[in-house]
């Protein structure tokens, strides 16, 4: 159980709470340290908040609860969870953060953007320099690279789901040998990851298995973001073990709410919400949050070709149709063998019966 220290909440009013805020760093600096959703929104709050965004603070700030944020493109969850890693930095909150996506470029962009987060002119102002240059400033933005240990100690690595992580650790002045004591998923679910059950259960096992036991015995903590793109995934199977556990919180947010609603008028308009209609299965997945179904009739022609034999690692799904009809004096049956991998369809045979 990881110790906890709740801030006293200073007896001054709101208003006279933001004057100290922006104006008077020697309040601001520690008054953050209990404080993330402050601390965000003063250094990364450059765009309308959304509704929703509190409640995820305040579940992000508690460091004894694991998170699965399935939520819309767009909703910010992976900068709100890039800021919460900067804010770990910042005070030394987790000794070691370890990134995990389905690809290693995925993993080792986030770490970049973290790096890039810290250059931030109000952190250097009121933290110093929390990155350990190894290239020039300018060309951060073209350096690639995995892990960094910052100013403070925080070691942070990227990995790839392919990537053996058992057996990390890292030396830490005052705790010794440390296990990675945070791991953050983040495009975890991909049309490729999802493909087949068989890559599911590859996936899953290495995930829950080797990556989830290598992490600090005493102190660990997960962190899943994503949406759910298929019936089954990654993501929908954390959401299915998550159930019924108290130190698991789950949180779905769709842009548009079944009813119709708007999760995020302000930002996501009508014009910009018909815009993002106009791929309808890209759309259902990614802003309503509904998994992608093999078979779904929404499917852009382009999508479909003719094959003489079934590709490798493919679904072979059969189709049956009793309205088909040739023009005959009885209607024919139908039967259709296409071949499914993620979106593309190939139409390997196709059969009527009288």
């Amino acid at each position: 159980m990881r110790k906890t220290s709740a801030p006293t909440a200073p007896a001054i009013s709101d208003a006279e709470l933001l004057s100290l805020i922006t104006s008077d760093p020697n309040f601001r600096i520690p008054y953050f340290e209990h404080d993330f959703r402050a601390f965000f929104k003063y250094h990364f709050g450059w765009m309308d908040e959304a509704p929703f965004e509190p409640e995820w603070d305040k579940a992000i700030e508690n460091e004894n609860l694991n998170l699965i944020f399935e939520a819309f493109r767009g909703s910010r969850k992976t900068t709100k969870l890039r800021g919460f890693v900067v804010w770990c930095i910042a005070y030394a909150k987790e000794p070691y953060i370890i990134v995990q996506s389905y690809e290693a470029n995925l993993s080792s962009e986030w770490v970049r953007q973290v790096a890039k987060m810290l250059m931030e002119e109000s952190i250097v102002r009121d933290y110093g320099t929390l990155f350990p240059f190894t290239v020039k400033r300018e060309d951060i933005s073209k350096a690639s690279f995995s892990d960094f240990e910052s100013t403070t100690g925080v070691k942070i690595a990227s990995k790839s789901l392919g990537e053996v992580l058992r057996g990390a650790n890292d030396y830490n002045k005052e705790l010794g040998s440390m296990r990675p004591t945070l791991l953050i998923v983040d495009d975890i679910d991909t049309t490729d990851s999802v493909k087949n059950p068989r890559v599911i259960d590859q996936n899953w096992r290495k995930l829950t298995g080797e990556t989830i036991d290598s992490l600090d015995q005493f102190r660990r903590r997960v962190i899943v973001l994503g949406n759910t793109i298929a019936e089954d995934g990654i993501v929908p199977r954390f959401k299915e073990m998550a159930k019924g556990k108290r130190n698991w919180k789950v949180f779905h947010q769709p842009l548009i709410y079944p009813d119709g609603t708007n999760a995020w008028p302000v930002v996501f308009t009508p014009a910009v919400v018909e815009n993002l209609k106009t791929t309808p299965i890209a759309f259902q997945q990614n802003y309503e949050l509904i998994p992608y179904k093999n078979g779904q009739t929404v499917i852009p022609r382009t999508n479909f070709r003719f094959a003489k034999a079934a590709p490798t690692g493919c679904r072979i799904v059969f189709g049956i149709d009793p309205a088909f009809s040739e023009k005959t004096n009885t209607d024919a049956m139908g039967l259709s063998v296409v071949a499914h991998i993620g979106e593309q369809r190939y139409i390997v045979a196709v059969y009527a019966f009288e």
